[in-house]
């Protein structure tokens, strides 16, 4: 019983993080598979547990708890099963999810057992009685191998996982960017996302954090990259990252010298409109993104100052490297993506407008004025009129010192 209420306690923890993976169809066969269980188990255990009255109230209040803890599993592991459902939280959380079912089942035949006097009769060990005990072990063992994966990951999301779906402080309308080439070798790292997960660095290949966040999926990443320099950009993947559902999207630049692959960690209410085997510039992207799904006014003029920043330091990677691009963030992202900022939108867009300036006026240091201005055209034409009046009317909109 103590190592079921560990069990119990450790899913109740990571029930907050598991929510945003079940929803739709998955709530109503979630919902309806716990009725079920506690329909059964009332029917099978509690009923005639309670027809009887006890002759030990102590006894009859351990076989209470007992299977309470049994349904409780049985609970837990559907739900877990449901998350990982369509590959949403990978191989680790398969493990643990078998671990759960395994355990659930192997105290039923437990409660089995006992109520026929199978389990050790007359204290003797027999083969069924240490069956069930090594399938108990077993279970225990499958448990701490997926616990042991979710933490002996490449890169530390885990840990992030589990402290930020306790205290989350991040705004759930983030949007992630990172830029790499075709082989996958990282070239821009939104400096947000190491920072969201508690990581110094992604690696040197994009694929590698890929597959981190994947929860150890093999070769999902090169799948994704494949098919993004096939038709242009890959389906979306639903994936369960620091405390909420975002979808993952690589998109390849096609008409562009530099022959890079945009991957895109969305909120999952931020839908992009890409069509399969459609071209779409970074800058489109970029803007579709961030935009995200703001509706205020408020909202609005941040999605613009974001695109906006984002678009100036991918723009200094790729004329300036990526010493430069990091250099760049180092200068103004601390700034821009700061609590205090963000306030500032509200209060005196004038000053917020100024840190945007000199952030262009450092940008066009290396890049050229020409491509700056259709990097930005772009941009602005993908963030749509209703992010561009928000920006008009507090005078944030961003001008070339040219005009």
């Amino acid at each position: 019983m103590i190592g079921n209420g560990f069990l119990i306690a450790f899913y109740a923890l990571l029930l907050r993080f598991l929510s945003p993976a079940i929803r739709g169809w998955k709530r109503w066969l979630a919902a309806g598979s716990i009725l079920l269980f506690i329909v059964v188990a009332g029917a099978a255990i509690y009923a005639p547990m309670l027809v009887e009255p006890p002759t030990d109230w102590l006894e009859f209040a351990g076989s209470l708890l007992y299977e309470t803890q049994y349904l409780l599993l049985l609970v837990s592991a559907t739900l877990l099963t449901l998350a990982v459902y369509e590959g949403i939280l990978g191989i680790s959380w398969s493990i643990l999810a078998v671990g759960m079912w395994w355990i659930a089942l192997t105290d039923q035949l437990f409660i089995y057992l006992v109520l026929n006097d199978l389990y050790y009769p007359g204290g003797k060990v027999t083969p069924l009685s240490a069956l069930q005990d090594l399938l108990y072990i077993a279970a225990y063992l499958i448990i701490l191998n997926g616990l042991y994966l979710r933490w002996a990951l490449p890169f530390p999301a885990v840990r992030a996982e589990e402290v930020l779906m306790v205290a989350s402080k991040f705004r759930p309308q983030e949007t992630w960017v990172l830029i790499s080439d075709e082989s996958g070798r990282a070239s821009f790292v939104d400096p947000r996302l190491p920072r969201v997960l508690g990581a110094a660095d992604i690696g040197e290949l994009t694929g590698e954090f890929i597959g981190a966040i994947l929860g150890l999926q093999p070769n999902t990443e090169f799948e994704i990259l494949r098919e993004a320099l096939t038709h242009g950009s890959s389906r979306p993947r639903p994936v369960l990252i620091a405390g909420g559902l975002y979808a993952l999207q690589a998109v390849a630049e096609e008409e562009t010298p530099f022959r890079e692959v945009c991957w895109l960690l969305t909120p999952g209410d931020a839908r992009l409109e890409i069509r399969p085997g459609g071209k779409v510039s970074l800058e489109a992207l970029l803007a579709q993104a961030m935009r995200g799904a703001a509706r205020s006014p408020g909202e609005l003029r941040e999605a613009y100052v974001q695109a906006v920043f984002q678009l100036l330091a991918l723009m200094c990677v790729r004329f300036g490297g990526e010493a430069v691009g990091q250099q760049f963030v180092r200068r103004f992202g601390s700034i821009v993506w700061s609590e205090e900022f963000r306030s500032d939108l509200l209060e005196d867009a004038k000053a917020c407008r100024g840190l945007l300036e000199r952030a262009l006026e450092y940008a066009l240091m290396v890049v050229p004025a020409d491509k700056m201005r259709s990097a930005l055209k772009r941009l602005e034409e993908g963030l749509g009129e209703e992010v561009l009046r928000a920006a008009d009317a507090v005078g944030l909109r961003l001008s070339f010192p040219d005009g």
